[in-house]
């Protein structure tokens, strides 16, 4: 029994690898190299040889060839079944890629033009509260202004009015004074005057007493 069974365990050992081989996944190259051929048939030159997504000119038809001109300038002919003209996988593969990269560098600059708006949305917020604070000082400050003002005026009309009082008392000083000026010169007068009168009237007592006493002397000189 031993030596079926190690029979067994050997042939399982070789058969594995070749079930891995048969189970891995393989693709078809899509490559192609065509020759391009001096005249349409099998007695021919090669001219040069065209790989796949080559780009050629049609220039007629001969039987299952066709007669083409290449880039280079080099006319020549090949398998008309290896000519479509549907764009080549290989060329769509490289357009989608380029398209895919150009996708790319518009994502990364939109998001980068993304950033830097929502930066630019920060600074302009930033900006607006600045504003807003500043209009908020503002505002207190103009209110403080308003108010000292509405004082000063207040206190302007007080100092109005004490001027204007000022003035008035100013003016009756002055007319009280004119007055008492008026009253003394009168005064002065009128002591003037009674001086004058008073030594008039002695004087003429006086002059009456002399006449007087001249006449009597006369009386007495006569008797």
């Amino acid at each position: 029994m031993r030596h079926p069974m190690l029979s067994l365990l050997l042939v399982l050992g070789l058969t594995l690898p070749a079930l891995s081989a048969v189970a891995a996944t393989g693709y078809v190259t899509d490559q192609l190299v065509l020759t391009l051929r001096s005249t349409a048939g099998n007695q021919y030159q090669t001219l040069g040889h065209l790989k796949t997504a080559s780009k050629v000119e049609i220039l007629g038809e001969e039987g299952k060839f066709l007669h083409v001109r290449s880039a280079d300038g080099t006319e020549g002919y090949v398998l008309k079944q290896y000519i479509t003209a549907d764009l080549p996988k290989q060329l769509i593969i490289d357009r989608q890629n380029r398209e895919l990269r150009q996708l790319r560098q518009k994502l990364q600059q939109l998001t980068a033009g993304s950033s830097q708006q929502q930066q630019t949305l920060a600074d302009l917020q930033k900006q607006r509260d600045k504003l807003t604070r500043d209009l908020q000082q503002t505002r207190r400050q103009l209110q403080q202004l308003t108010e000292a003002h509405q004082q000063l005026l207040d206190a302007s009309g007080n100092v109005l009015q004490i001027t204007r009082e000022k003035d008035q008392l100013k003016e009756e000083n002055d007319r009280l004074a004119a007055e008492a000026a008026r009253l003394e010169e009168e005064n002065a007068t009128l002591l003037t005057t009674g001086s004058i009168k008073w030594f008039l009237a002695g004087a003429g007592v006086l002059f009456f007493g002399w006449i007087l006493g001249k006449i009597s002397r006369k009386k007495r000189r006569s008797f």
